[in-house]
């Protein structure tokens, strides 16, 4: 996304503390995209405790399509669109 100062910008976070981990753990990290917008995805991110069998954080982020050169979003690229829906398999909810 690096040509024509095209880039992602992080426009918000949240995160859920479910659980407190202690060391030692395995944990394991999941993302997935769940909407695409005009110029914005949706994140759902998840924090998996092998010791405690359970989901120790969650949360989502939304990250935008961002022209760095005129500091405005700008659509996702199609071939953004096609490699998320690749990524996860089915198709995703769109917003205009």
């Amino acid at each position: 996304m690096s040509r024509g100062g095209l880039g992602p910008i992080l426009a918000s976070i949240t995160c859920n503390y479910r659980k407190q981990l202690g060391y030692p753990d395995i944990i394991h990290v999941g993302a997935r995209v769940s909407r695409l917008g005009r110029s914005s995805m949706t994140k759902h991110h998840a924090v998996f405790s092998e010791k405690l069998q359970a989901i120790a954080a969650d949360g989502e982020s939304v990250v935008v399509v961002f022209n760095y050169d005129t500091q405005r979003p700008v659509r996702i690229p199609d071939e953004i669109r096609d490699a998320m829906r690749r990524l996860e398999g089915k198709p995703l909810s769109e917003t205009a």
